[in-house]
């Protein structure tokens, strides 16, 4: 329970990190030690054991690249969401809301448009 706790609480820390790098464009997002340790000689190792020691290198940084992927969509969905005061000026921002036309009292069809190109 200790251990969900805290890495809970880290990767919280580098959402916040990076949310706070979003209000400010082309800021460094400092760095976070993650399991700080001294480095050991590989003389004497098999051939066997140093393959399966970087296979299970790049298998962690497949996770932690996912796990920043991750982070990285919520804070730009939050940044997205916050420069909009409601649902609905988001909605219509992203051209998911029908438009409302008429023309002398008469309802001519809308769609919801093709959204922000690009």
């Amino acid at each position: 329970m200790k251990q969900a706790v805290g890495r809970w609480w880290a990767e919280t820390a580098v959402y916040l990190a990076h949310v706070a790098a979003l209000a400010r464009p082309g800021a460094r997002v400092r760095g976070f030690a993650v399991h700080p340790f001294q480095a050991g000689a590989l003389h004497g190792w098999q051939a066997s054991d140093l393959c399966l020691l970087v296979e299970e290198g790049r298998r962690q940084v497949d996770r932690q690249r996912a796990d920043l992927d991750r982070i990285q969509a919520r804070s730009q969905l939050l940044f997205t969401v916050a420069v909009f005061p409601t649902a609905a000026h988001l909605v219509s921002w992203a051209k998911f809301a029908p438009q409302a036309r008429q023309s002398a009292g008469k309802a001519k069809s809308a769609s919801t448009g093709q959204g922000t190109p690009g």
